[in-house]
């Protein structure tokens, strides 16, 4: 079991702990890989912290683990669009995946997908710069 395996387990089976008390608790574990494998982990989005008066406590994001599904039933549909060349819509699911999104990297790459979809909005055939609804000819 690596040491960052260990640390999660430590703050599943104890949650709201301090990474100092994650530490303490692990003293097989240097302190400072400690201190880097709860903060790995907080980056990933595998655990969430809330600020408390003596620092920043740590448990398991059970909220992301739902999400999980959602995302992946998200991004789908949002493929689905993209190959039907529905952009548009497209571009809504993946602002929406985007909103759901907690970790970082996820939310980067929703947020190029939506552009990708929104730039081929854009393309098309042009119209040969006659606007619909304006006279345009003789007698």
């Amino acid at each position: 079991m690596s040491n960052i395996s260990k640390v999660l387990e430590y703050i599943k089976n104890n949650p709201g702990v301090l990474p100092s008390e994650v530490a303490a608790a692990l003293p097989h574990i240097n302190k400072s890989t400690a201190f880097g494998a709860v903060e790995n982990l907080w980056q990933t989005g595998k655990i969430q912290r809330v600020e408390s008066a003596d620092g920043f406590r740590y448990m398991v994001d059970q909220r992301g683990l739902s999400s999980n599904s959602v995302l992946a039933a998200l991004e789908k549909r949002a493929v689905e669009l993209e190959n039907k060349r529905q952009w548009r819509r497209a571009a809504t699911l993946w602002l929406q995946a985007y909103d759901a999104a907690t970790v970082n990297a996820d939310r980067e790459k929703y947020r190029k997908r939506r552009a990708r979809c929104l730039s081929g909005m854009t393309r098309g055939k042009p119209d040969g710069g006659q606007v619909a609804g304006h006279y345009v000819g003789g007698n």
